[in-house]
């Protein structure tokens, strides 16, 4: 019996080695998956990043990955190349656990060294789990930074986990940060992001993302910002036949105190709606190549302009198939509060028939043509009291109107505006327009 008690617990750590064995083999296999997988979203983007893996080191019960992140026209403008990163991956029964750090980059290290005294703030945690989801965390402990004017930059904690699922078309995104100070100069709190996005086609991920902020204060040498809850919420969406794209946008804040304007509670929503699906891949298919040929990072436009002078008649082309029948632009549920009172409305602009860019030119001789083209619709209400901070407002600006742009309307002005049987009608009357 003792035997063979002793020959069992010898099978079972010979099993145990033979599976970390196996795991450590699998480590490299899904590391360079996971590799190509990036380097396939990057490449789809345009830009010139790309990852490589240098060097594995298989051991047990830890495996050593070093890693090149290629910044490519990135790093000539913020002056870092690449960027090194080293994996210690500790395979499991059901996966493995990476830890990731900076230290191989001389001028992390030395940041490190000589700014935060050897520690280093930053902790990357991923898991990769034979089945399911990898999910990443990156967290950031509390440090402080002395300034080259002599103040203290404060930096608070944070943490962002992304999840990605086996094939790469389903990203979610989580994260905080709680701020940062520098006396009574900036103080930022609660950053807050989160994401939930699915892979359509190469040019489209549809799904949602929300970024919001507690508290934004800014204090210059003349004037101060400051900025209370504030957020933007995005969503892309398909229609039915996956034919045509949604996009919505939802923008709103509790107050900002601006150098020469106090807004109170804002709120605004958009809507992009009827936008062809074939047309929009076309259109960002070509953006992806300017990018990617340009490498465009803001700074060289002159390069970009000629680009695209050199592509004019693909690009207006590509956008001309967009103008198709429904495609319409919302603004509505606008409410802006003011010292003077509230100002809100909605606005509406789409197509009624398919259109060419050879159509749209008239218009600029005959504002009238484009009531064979467009639908109108708008109504803004602002304080009353804007009739004596501008009396413009209240006066026909155009020949034929018979009202102003606005009309006192109770406690408010207000301002109507609907093409209706091909007819332009402001607040209640038709104008022709000229």
């Amino acid at each position: 019996m003792k035997k063979l008690s002793m020959g069992l617990a010898g099978g079972v750590v010979l099993a145990a080695a033979a599976l970390f064995f196996l795991s450590s083999m699998l480590v490299e296999q899904n590391a360079r998956k996971t590799m190509n997988q990036v380097n396939l979203l990057i490449r789809e983007s345009g830009y010139d990043v790309r990852l490589e893996l240098l060097e594995v080191k298989k051991g047990l019960p830890t495996s050593t990955l070093e890693w090149k992140l290629n910044l490519g026209q990135l790093g000539q403008e913020i002056g870092v190349d690449s960027l090194r990163l080293t994996d210690r991956a500790r395979p499991g029964f059901t996966g493995v656990v990476v830890t990731t750090h900076l230290q191989a980059n001389a001028w992390y290290r030395a940041w490190v060294d000589q700014k935060l005294g050897g520690k280093d703030p930053l902790t990357i945690t991923s898991t990769y789990p034979w089945v399911g989801d990898q999910s990443s965390t990156l967290a950031l402990s509390a440090f402080k930074i002395k300034m080259p004017d002599g103040q203290t930059l404060q930096v608070k904690p944070g943490e962002l986990t992304t999840t990605v699922d086996q094939s790469y078309t389903h990203l979610t995104g989580k994260g905080r940060f709680e701020g940062l100070r520098v006396a009574d100069v900036l103080n930022l709190v609660d950053l807050e992001f989160e994401m939930d996005q699915k892979r359509a086609s190469e040019q489209i991920w549809k799904g949602s993302s929300r970024v919001s902020l507690g508290e934004c204060f800014v204090s210059g040498e003349m004037d101060e910002f400051w900025l209370t809850n504030a957020w933007v919420s995005s969503s892309l969406s398909m229609g039915l036949g996956k034919r045509t794209l949604s996009l919505d946008l939802e923008y709103g804040m509790d107050n900002a105190d601006l150098p020469r304007m106090e807004i109170g509670e804002s709120r605004m929503k958009f809507r992009i709606d009827g936008v062809n699906v074939s047309a929009y891949e076309k259109l960002m298919a070509l953006y992806t190549k300017m990018v990617r040929e340009t490498q465009f990072t803001g700074h060289d436009q002159a390069q970009v302009d000629r680009w695209i002078e050199r592509h004019q008649a693909v690009f207006l082309a590509s956008f001309e198939a967009l103008l198709k029948e429904g495609l319409s632009f919302e603004v509505y549920d606008v409410k802006l509060s003011l010292p003077q009172g509230d100002v809100s409305g909605d606005f509406s602009l789409s197509l009624i028939r398919d259109t060419t860019l050879t159509q749209l030119i008239p218009m600029g001789a005959s504002p009238q043509s484009a009531l064979e083209i467009f639908s109108l619709k708008s109504g803004i209400r602002v304080p009353v009291s804007f009739a004596t901070q501008y009396p413009f407002l209240l006066q026909p600006m155009l020949p034929g109107m018979q009202t102003g742009l606005f009309v006192p309307d109770g406690d408010s002005l207000s301002l109507g505006v609907e093409t209706r049987d091909g007819r332009f009608i402001l607040n209640g009357s038709e104008l022709i327009l000229q």
